[in-house]
């Protein structure tokens, strides 16, 4: 799964990308991780626990780390998730238009998008729902 899903020409667009704000870059041990994920390669501070730090998990770890990204009992996921959401806030406020995160009472059942745009087309509203997934998994 990991080299169908970097086959494709734009899996590699982050690595060219420019950054235009503080919250578009990665600082060296993330752009260090991302290169050994994309290659499959051992993520050494993976090795350093044995066993999923999250309460009530204790699966044990790969040596590419991939658990500790997405296990659902622990905070990774939801910060990975968290953080994709404000980029892409910033980057649709970047185009000039307007964005709400995670607007409140647009449904009965309190369901909410992560991004509301109001008015992308002619009175309609864009919502944005993202998902914290891996490929390789």
């Amino acid at each position: 799964a990991r080299l169908l899903s970097t086959s494709c020409r734009e899996s590699s667009a982050w690595i060219d990308a420019v950054p235009c704000t503080q919250y578009h870059s990665l600082n060296s041990d993330e752009f260090r991780l991302g290169i050994l994920m994309r290659l499959g390669l051992p993520i050494p501070s993976a090795s350093l626990v044995s066993v999923c730090p999250n309460r009530n998990c204790g699966a044990k770890i790969d040596p590419q780390g991939l658990h500790l990204l997405t296990c659902g009992k622990g905070p990774g996921r939801v910060r990975f998730h968290d953080r994709l959401v404000r980029v892409w806030h910033s980057l649709i406020l970047t185009t000039g238009l307007r964005a709400r995160v995670e607007p409140r009472g647009l449904y009965e059942d309190a369901c909410r998008p992560d991004i509301m745009v109001p008015d992308f087309e002619v009175g309609r509203d864009l919502h944005l729902d993202f998902s914290a997934t891996n490929p390789c998994l």
